[in-house]
């Protein structure tokens, strides 16, 4: 399970960032799903959207989601 941190003001005008930590090589090579629900806290609508983890991907190519060869040593 990731570590929840919460950025007071961080996120923009009258915002907070919220950040999540996973432990090094807890997610690898897989995606992940990040749900948000709309309630009275937010007044945001329900999104969903994914983040992939190609591990030595330094984001080269935006065709190219799978790790290249060298891609760690320009990460």
């Amino acid at each position: 399970m990731p570590t929840l941190h919460v950025r007071p003001g961080a996120g923009g005008p009258a915002s907070d960032r919220l950040v999540l930590t996973w432990s090094a090589g807890e997610i690898v090579r897989q995606w992940l799903q990040v749900t948000i629900h709309d309630n009275a806290a937010i007044n945001l609508p329900t999104d969903i959207f994914y983040v992939g983890s190609a591990v030595g991907d330094s984001g080269n190519s935006p065709r190219r989601v799978v790790p290249q060869r060298g891609g760690e040593s320009a990460a």
